[in-house]
């Protein structure tokens, strides 16, 4: 091989050969963020009992969850928190809770997550939370 030759095969690694081993490495170091599906995980009931036994399971409830028309629980957040769902958003505010909790669900299933309805079973709820946050 001449020098010609030789400058063109390491150009050819350093410009494709490279950049395509990382791309392949961060594949394999991030797998478990390219085949984790969004879960909607809720429950249909949302009561001061119910809020209290959460607390005791391990869970951090946000002050949301006492919000007037809050009439449901969301355990999927990416901030971990539990957080209450029918409360009118600000630029919705003629909608009742109900409305808003079908529109949140709706809106979920829009972006590809996949709706987990617990109904009110909380234990259910407990389970299914941890399971998708991986809390033991």
């Amino acid at each position: 091989m001449n020098r010609q030759e030789i400058e063109l095969t390491i150009a050819i690694i350093f410009c494709f050969i490279i950049p395509l081993a990382i791309i392949i490495y961060d594949r394999i170091k991030h797998k478990r963020w390219y085949n984790k599906q969004r879960k909607f995980i809720f429950l249909r009931v949302n009561t001061q009992e119910v809020r209290n036994r959460l607390s005791c399971a391990g869970f951090q409830i946000c002050s949301c969850c006492e919000f007037d028309g809050s009439v449901w629980l969301n355990g999927s957040s990416r901030d971990g928190f539990i957080h209450g769902i029918g409360y009118p958003y600000e630029d919705m505010p003629e909608l009742s809770p109900k409305e808003v909790c079908a529109f949140t669900i709706s809106d979920e299933k829009k972006d590809g997550s996949i709706i987990v309805d617990c109904g009110t079973n909380v234990e259910r709820f407990i389970k299914e939370v941890k399971r998708y946050n991986k809390i033991k």
